[in-house]
């Protein structure tokens, strides 16, 4: 098993980018998540795509908040963290 990897920006189109292939991995951050409304958007599109409905999406950390604000749940600063 061999693995490709593309390095992104956050502001590129996921959904306009034709390497994805097998699957999206977000990475941490730092930032805040509600700071990066462009990137949420573009993940929301990118669900809601029939050609990824059988693809796996990583999230770690920040990247992890950002797939949640895409499904539509909310995100706040922990005391520690």
């Amino acid at each position: 098993m061999s693995v490709c990897l593309h390095h992104m920006c956050t502001h590129v189109c996921v959904t306009c980018v034709h390497i994805w292939h097998t699957g999206l991995f977000l990475s941490n951050g730092p930032g805040d998540p509600s700071m990066v409304g462009k990137t949420v958007e573009h993940l929301r599109k990118a669900l809601s795509l029939e050609k990824n409905k059988n693809k796996p999406i990583f999230g770690i950390c920040m990247g992890n908040q950002l797939l949640a604000l895409a499904a539509g749940a909310k995100t706040y600063k922990m005391k520690f963290g």
